[in-house]
């Protein structure tokens, strides 16, 4: 299995049937994920789930084994509560075959939808019937062209509503290696490369102490 959007849920013997399982975490992760597409999908409680015996709980050794293979990551408190730790597809190899972990985390992928979506919906609103024109020309009042210029100018204004809903980051490389362009061969196509640098997740907190 080498999916970017494919997530496994796996919790072995645990009482409750596999589909259950993966029925509740997806309503748990959905949820989440509409509030948020980068919010960490990590100590979410998934209700409806019964535990596995403490003889039968994963240890930290085979709980890393199943994230390296493209497993989630669920165990339970010592109350019996299931959690979901980690979310992660099944990818982990390109079209080339090399080792590739872009779209490891299940955030990255809710993400990205996000964005797309985001910004298609933007600009199919904001020009639904626009004129397309090259650069360095002034237009008469209430004329609605886009030009290059102006694309730019549009995504450098989305992508800082990103930021600030917390979905990108690094604005000075996103405007460094923005192409907003008119199409060579087809010149009725804007042409956009939104060199995004996605939010990441805190998974975890590494500490030196020092003392004398």
């Amino acid at each position: 299995l080498n999916s970017q959007v494919l997530c496994e849920l796996p919790l072995p013997k645990s009482p409750t049937t596999s589909f259950e399982i993966a029925s509740a975490g997806a309503a748990v992760i959905a949820q989440s994920a509409e509030s948020d597409p980068a919010m960490p999908l990590g100590n979410l409680a998934i209700k409806g789930i019964l535990a596995p015996a403490m003889k039968d709980r994963k240890n930290l050794s085979e709980e890393n084994a199943m994230l390296a293979a493209g497993g989630s990551l669920l165990n339970a408190s010592a109350d019996g509560t299931v959690y979901l730790r980690r979310t992660v597809t099944t990818y982990k190899k390109n079209e080339s075959g090399a080792d590739d972990d872009s779209y490891k985390q299940l955030e990255t992928v809710f993400t990205l939808s996000f964005i797309r979506w985001d910004w298609n919906s933007y600009m199919s609103n904001k020009y639904k019937r626009a004129k397309l024109a090259q650069d360095g020309y002034e237009y008469g009042e209430g004329q609605t062209v886009i030009t290059p210029k102006k694309g730019r100018a549009e995504a450098l204004s989305r992508f800082d509503y990103w930021m600030q809903i917390g979905v990108a980051q690094d604005a000075e490389t996103f405007k460094e290696y923005l192409v907003a362009e008119i199409n060579a061969q087809n010149p009725y196509r804007l042409d956009f490369l939104l060199p995004a640098t996605l939010m990441k997740q805190l998974f975890t907190v590494a500490t030196k102490l020092q003392f004398r």
